[in-house]
């Protein structure tokens, strides 16, 4: 082996390559594209899901419907006014609320299972 050949198979740290140099880079480029792909559904997909349903549910808003808001209030809509809503937290009492800071709507539990308990 002349000295031209040595050269040439010893890389800038001064170590003998193994002739497996593309291999690591084959790896990494395969498993990077996998990475983002588990994050993005991982991460992303519950969340447009998420802003979906609460789309879905401040539009189906109504006067009549009983919410709970970010702040902790439960209550009657009265208005909706565009992306105001106007609900009752007690009799005579109502409050101009975003839209936006409802969490959902509350069910109250029916007669009928309230005297089965």
């Amino acid at each position: 082996m002349s000295w031209a050949d040595r050269a040439s198979t010893v890389d800038s740290c001064g170590s003998r390559q193994l002739g497996r140099d593309h291999e690591g880079s084959t790896m990494s480029a395969v498993i990077l594209p996998i990475a983002v792909i588990a994050m993005i559904l991982l991460v992303y997909m519950p969340q447009q899901k998420q802003k979906k349903q609460l789309a879905a549910l401040l539009a189906s808003l109504s006067p009549g419907d009983a919410v709970l808001t970010t702040g902790g209030f439960y209550g009657v809509i009265v208005e909706v006014d565009g992306h105001d809503l106007f609900i009752e937290v007690a009799p005579g009492i109502e409050l101009r609320i975003l839209k936006s800071a409802v969490v959902r709507k509350v069910v109250e539990p029916s007669e009928s299972t309230t005297e089965s308990k």
